[in-house]
């Protein structure tokens, strides 16, 4: 089983993977896609990376789309296993350039 969980912490360090608060948001995650509008294009794509001088140098893309596919849901009608549940969310991303800040 695969679940979704977000961790939140007061006080932002250099460790992603530790400490602060962790909540399940979804259990039994199926599938979890992020794909990224680029504002040159006009174009999906599946990567984005800001730090690379090619692709998106510099750059935010305009809008995230979430594809979100959970297991379980009603039995389908033959009794055979669990029809999916699916979610899709475009979000705006509304500044254009990231933040730079030094790193230690």
């Amino acid at each position: 089983t695969t679940d979704l969980v977000r961790r939140e912490s007061g006080h932002p360090d250099m460790y992603p993977e530790r400490g602060g608060r962790v909540d399940v948001l979804a259990t039994d995650i199926d599938l979890f896609d992020l794909e990224y509008l680029d504002p040159l294009t006009g174009q999906w794509t599946e990567t984005w990376d800001t730090t690379q001088a090619v692709g998106q140098a510099a750059r935010l893309p305009l809008q995230v789309r979430v594809l979100l596919v959970l297991n379980g849901g009603q039995r389908s009608s033959a009794g055979r296993g669990r029809k999916t549940i699916r979610f899709v969310s475009k979000i705006p991303i509304p500044i254009q350039k990231p933040l730079t800040f030094a790193t230690q």
